[in-house]
């Protein structure tokens, strides 16, 4: 093995740092000559670079940002509102549901109506109404009960005030609080009776003393007209007083009992006797349950036919009751004979009913409507 002397050890020492240097200097030069490159793409008072060609990842996952146009920009915004936010998906907050509360009841005659429902083809109508720019004196107002009953009107007559304040009608005076405008109604005929002559004197007399009384503006019909429009309501009351009528017949006795626990049970009411059932409390019952006068096993179910409408299904409203009537009591439905009824019969009835409809309609009493109510009552 040859000797390694020193100067063979410092001659290896100097070629290593000879290439160390040559590989340093050539990195320098390619760095410089890129970073000349880059600046060679610079000009001075653009303020800019050129833009690179590098790949965008990122267009391919996120939609392009939006921008406005000059116009756009110039242009008032004006905030999003609830029903913007509702249009375009925003879910807005559900409202708080209230509390049933079973003690809150509406009273509906307390709101007042828009219109009056006085019905001059039904009914004799005065119309009062005051002086310019003046309103009736509450005072007054509460006086004219005492003024019906001291013309022997009482019952017959009934008064529509209207409020200024709210521009609503109301029957009652309490919830009035600037009256300027008055009907006095009363009905020419109804199940009852009709007005006369001595009546429609009655009503003049009442209606010219209250304007006396209120210093106000009154028009009203001469007695003629009247009486002549009471006679008209009364042959229109007569040719449609129709009540059909079926009997709820059981193999035994029907005890009081048993009837008042059926007839409770189906919605009906007991009145003097008897039972009723109709949509409000104020209004004449739409039908009636009564035992039989010389039957024990049997009891009547009448159904009023001009009280309720057409397009309320009255018929199958009344079939149904019967029904309910029978599966309670153990008993079947027959006619006014005692014969059973079928859907043969059921069907019979369906198209003399119909005939009754249209004729009422004809006359300008649709069965159930307000003008209907009002002149088949026996109030």
């Amino acid at each position: 093995m040859p000797d390694i002397e020193p100067i063979h050890i410092g001659l290896l020492i100097l070629v290593i740092f000879a290439g160390v240097a040559w590989y340093t200097f050539r990195k320098n030069k390619d760095g410089d000559k890129k970073a000349k490159d880059v600046l060679g793409n610079y000009k001075p008072g653009a303020q800019q670079m050129k833009a690179q060609e590098v790949p965008n990842v990122v267009d391919k996952d996120e939609p392009e940002a939006p921008t406005l146009s000059e116009a756009d920009q110039k242009t008032d915004i004006k905030p999003v509102t609830e029903a913007d936010r509702k249009e375009v998906g925003v879910v807005a907050p559900a409202d708080p549901q209230p509390v049933p509360d079973d003690d809150f009841v509406v009273d509906f005659a307390r709101m007042g109506r828009r219109n009056t429902d006085v019905d001059s083809a039904v009914e004799a109508v005065a119309y009062f109404t005051h002086k310019p720019d003046q309103v009736f004196s509450r005072q007054l107002l509460t006086r004219l009960g005492r003024m019906v009953e001291d013309n022997g009107l009482s019952g017959r007559v009934r008064f529509d005030f209207f409020d200024e304040s709210t521009s609503l009608w109301h029957h009652e005076l309490d919830n009035v609080e600037t009256c300027t405008q008055i009907y006095m109604a009363m009905l020419l005929a109804n199940r009852a009776r009709s007005i006369d002559d001595i009546t429609a004197s009655k009503f003049i007399s009442l209606a010219n003393n209250i304007a006396i009384y209120l210093d106000a503006e009154v028009s009203v019909p001469d007695s003629k007209t009247m009486v002549e429009g009471a006679d008209r309501v009364a042959r229109i009351v007569k040719a449609f007083d129709n009540v059909l009528s079926v009997k709820i017949v059981c193999d035994k006795d029907i005890t009081e009992t048993a009837l008042e626990s059926a007839a409770t049970a189906c919605g009906f009411t007991r009145h003097e006797g008897r039972y009723e059932k109709s949509p409000v409390d104020t209004m004449d019952p739409i039908f009636v349950l009564a035992p039989s006068k010389t039957l024990k096993n049997e009891v009547e179910l009448k159904f009023d036919v001009p009280l309720m409408s057409a397009a309320d299904d009255p018929l199958p409203a009344f079939f149904s009751l019967a029904n309910d009537l029978c599966c309670r009591i153990d008993a079947m439905t027959t006619d006014a004979s005692g014969h059973p009824l079928g859907s043969m019969s059921a069907a019979l009835i369906d198209g003399q009913l119909r005939e009754v409809h249209s004729a009422m309609t004809a006359h300008g009493v649709p069965a159930g409507s307000s003008r209907a109510l009002k002149i088949f009552s026996f109030a």
